[in-house]
């Protein structure tokens, strides 16, 4: 199943589509969540339980429903950045011989795992919205880890597409 999914993805068309989705998506997010400023991204890598409070009550009733109101869009989010991500790993990986090796497939599915981890963020913060008294240290600490590995996994994927396309263009 990966392995076809590998190979589909392996193409400059579907890699430009997923993009373009996943450029539109962030943009209407981002206009939802502007009035909001920068605290969206603070509220989901805080480890601690009265920053998040803190940013809740600073946003008062109308703020959190702005959040609130992003999740229609953010429950849909992680698949597209996990296929665009993945396209671009199969793009850069695919001419390598002996393509796709274990470790190719492993990279692939990086993205999948920070969707899934995002998604999971999602669910504690939508909790944490309707059930404040589940906005404790440890539920926190643990949505935070959640998030933070989304974004640690993000970050190693591109990082080494980028590794993979200079390797590839300095063989050229």
């Amino acid at each position: 199943m990966w392995l076809d999914g590998y190979k589909r993805l392996a193409s400059w068309k579907l890699v430009a589509l997923a993009g373009v989705i996943y450029v539109i998506f962030q943009g209407a997010m981002a206009v939802i969540l502007s009035p909001l400023g920068g605290d969206p991204l603070i509220l989901q890598t805080t480890f601690s339980a009265q920053t998040f409070q803190a940013i809740l009550d600073r946003w008062g009733e109308g703020g959190q429903l702005v959040y609130q109101r992003h999740y229609c869009l953010d429950f849909i989010h992680p698949f597209i950045y996990s296929i665009f991500l993945s396209g671009l790993v199969a793009l850069a990986t695919h001419r390598i011989p002996g393509a796709p090796k274990r470790s190719h497939m492993v990279f692939f599915s990086l993205p999948y795992a920070a969707g899934t981890c995002d998604i999971v963020e999602n669910f504690f913060h939508l909790g944490f919205l309707s059930h404040p008294g589940f906005i404790t240290p440890k539920w926190v600490a643990v949505s935070a880890s959640f998030a933070n590995t989304k974004w640690a996994l993000v970050a190693v994927t591109l990082a080494g597409v980028m590794v993979y396309a200079v390797g590839r263009a300095l063989r050229r």
